[in-house]
């Protein structure tokens, strides 16, 4: 049995593999005509902050009744992708971070990082 938390993530690094599902629109589960897609940058770290708690991400893509992927979803697979052939090794046979969180170096924080863009 996995701890399944629906559009939701663990505060804290669980001992426990658990998952999150989420979806690529802002607005619905399934296909509408007047989509509101999450950036692939937001979706990206949602991956990360899930993997570095020791989750699993299941991203939902919303097919149009012909079964089709609409052009701005393709786009964020590709953009899933092309990250994933630069930053994989931190994905795939890892585990999770002992601590999470922003780290102190020598007392002061480290900078955010600049986001990922393609």
């Amino acid at each position: 049995m996995v701890l399944e938390i629906e559009r939701g993530r663990q505060k804290v690094t669980s001992p426990l593999p658990w998952q999150t599902d989420t979806v690529v629109d802002k607005l619905s589960w399934t296909w509408i005509i007047n989509e509101n897609y999450k950036s692939s940058d937001f979706l990206i770290d949602e991956l990360v902050d899930v993997v570095r708690k020791n989750g699993n991400l299941l991203l939902s893509i919303e097919p149009k009744p012909d079964g089709t992927i609409g052009g701005s979803e393709a786009a964020i697979l590709q953009d899933f992708g092309a990250w994933l052939e630069l930053n994989g090794e931190a994905i795939y046979g890892t585990g999770p971070w002992k601590v999470h969180g922003e780290v102190r170096s020598r007392g002061k924080p480290i900078q955010k990082r600049t986001p990922y863009r393609i």
